[in-house]
């Protein structure tokens, strides 16, 4: 289970990029995969980075 704060974030972060909760969940999965796009900005994820 998430903890709330991860939750949080995880709203905060969609919003803050304009996306729908869906959106958000795929870029995410994307970003564990390895699978994001060079020209996104890791600052999008409020400090994460993906690789």
């Amino acid at each position: 289970m998430a903890k709330p704060e991860t939750i949080e974030v995880f709203y905060a972060i969609a919003d803050a990029n304009n996306w729908v909760l869906g959106e958000a969940l795929q870029k995410a999965v994307d970003c564990l995969r390895g699978n994001i796009p060079k020209k996104e900005n890791h600052r999008r994820f409020h400090g994460y980075s993906c690789h």
